[in-house]
């Protein structure tokens, strides 16, 4: 139910789809999941997938070109599992049930948190409910450039340090 998955690995480069899995509930749906990954560099392109790219425990990975198509879930997630300086390069997210990124899943195992995770011009077009979602303990979520364009606001952000340079956010804040 997944297209691709690492575990504890370094230095990957991966480039994969994924269309309309099975099941899409209880962990199946991803294209690509990260798990205590570091230094990789990831293509992932979905079609009605509950994500296209999922990082938990993961850091110093760049998520390059992606694009997602009416994800069941988020487009692409963090778990707040201490994921910590990813870049998303130029990631796209149409249409999503629920968000185009979410920094802010809670499973009680970990601190619930996420720092330094950056958006380079990405966008998020036509999400259900928040185009970028960053609600926990870390800090430092950067973005930079695109356009954030949903059915609920553009950015949530709680507590956090949060930053955003010359974006387009359509549909508001909320702090």
């Amino acid at each position: 139910f997944k297209t691709f998955r690492s575990s504890q690995c370094s230095r990957l480069t991966v480039i994969a789809g994924g269309e309309k899995p099975a099941a899409t509930g209880g962990g199946e749906g991803y294209v690509v999941q990260l798990d205590y990954t570091t230094y990789s560099i990831v293509k992932a392109i979905g079609d009605k997938m509950r994500h296209a790219v999922d990082l938990t425990v993961s850091w110093h990975n760049n998520i390059v070109d992606s694009y997602d198509f009416e994800s069941t879930s988020a487009s692409y997630g963090c778990h707040a599992a201490f994921e910590y300086n990813n870049h998303f390069w130029r990631c796209v997210s149409v249409r999503s049930a629920q968000h185009g990124f979410q920094f802010a899943i809670v499973s009680g195992e970990f601190g619930d948190t996420t720092d330094e995770n950056y958006l380079h011009d990405c966008q998020v077009l036509e999400s259900a409910s928040q185009c970028v979602k960053f609600a926990n303990k870390g800090k430092g979520l950067y973005i930079y450039g695109g356009l954030y364009a949903g059915k609920g606001y553009a950015l949530i952000t709680s507590n956090n340090d949060t930053y955003v340079h010359n974006a387009r956010l359509l549909g508001g804040i909320q702090v």
